[in-house]
């Protein structure tokens, strides 16, 4: 179980992260490895991208 500390850490690494890119306009590698967890495709149309720090930029942007 991960503590409170960790989780702590956690969040604010990831809203630094969100800070860094702020404002980018195409991904890069380094972009893609350090904010994206998986990118699935379904079909053409139908693409899902899983942020690795999707709660803390929700807690962010509220």
């Amino acid at each position: 179980m991960i503590g409170v500390e960790e989780k702590q850490k956690e969040k604010s690494e990831g809203l630094q992260l969100f800070v860094k890119y702020k404002g980018l306009e195409e991904l890069s590698y380094e972009v893609l490895h350090e904010l994206i967890e998986v990118i699935n495709f379904y079909d053409p149309e139908h693409i899902e991208i899983v942020w690795k720090y999707r709660d803390e930029f929700l807690e962010a942007v509220e």
